[in-house]
């Protein structure tokens, strides 16, 4: 639903907002939402029209995918965390809670799939300082990052532990789907 090409917004209302953020190097179409939420522009929902873009995702890698693993790139999903967290982290709407408390486990779990460690550890920390970890979310969040270190020293099986002990913090996104066309 986010996704860029997902809702339209008027001009005017994205001059409001102050464009996109030309720093990250993604997330810019969630963090340009988020700010729209945050700021309560008025949109309408229309999940019941039909879809007007379909993405086609390949198997293997493709030359635009390859950007997706840099430091600089997982260090973008943080940046995009951490506005979210200035702006919602003090809300004691429990929802809210939640849904940060997801976007850093898509972070972390990113940080770690990509091999940098030392940015999930300092996610993972952040989340406790934060207030999104209780005591015994902060301890299974260290221990799958420690699983992913295992991993990195030859330890088979490790990573898969590491994954299953953080999918249930991971987002919960339901989308419909439907049969498409082979081309």
């Amino acid at each position: 639903v986010w996704h860029t090409s997902g809702p339209i917004w008027k001009k005017t209302s994205v001059e409001k907002l102050g464009g996109f953020d030309e720093e990250l190097s993604c997330w810019q179409d969630i963090e340009i939402h988020q700010r729209a939420l945050i700021q309560q522009l008025k949109y309408v929902k229309r999940l019941d029209a039909a879809p007007d873009v379909f993405v086609r995702r390949h198997q293997q890698e493709s030359i635009s995918q390859q950007g997706f693993k840099s430091r600089e790139t997982v260090g973008s999903i943080f940046t995009v965390y951490d506005k979210a967290v200035k702006f919602l982290g003090q809300s004691p709407v429990r929802e809210i809670k939640s849904g940060l408390r997801q976007m850093l486990a898509h972070a972390v779990q990113y940080a770690l799939d990509n091999r940098y460690p030392d940015l999930a550890a300092a996610g993972i920390a952040a989340g406790r300082q934060e207030g999104l970890l209780n005591f015994t979310q902060h301890a299974i969040w260290k221990f799958s990052s420690l699983c992913y270190t295992a991993h990195s020293r030859g330890v088979r099986g490790s990573a898969r532990l590491g994954q299953k002990l953080m999918r249930p913090f991971q987002p919960r996104i339901l989308v419909g789907t439907q049969n498409l066309p082979e081309d």
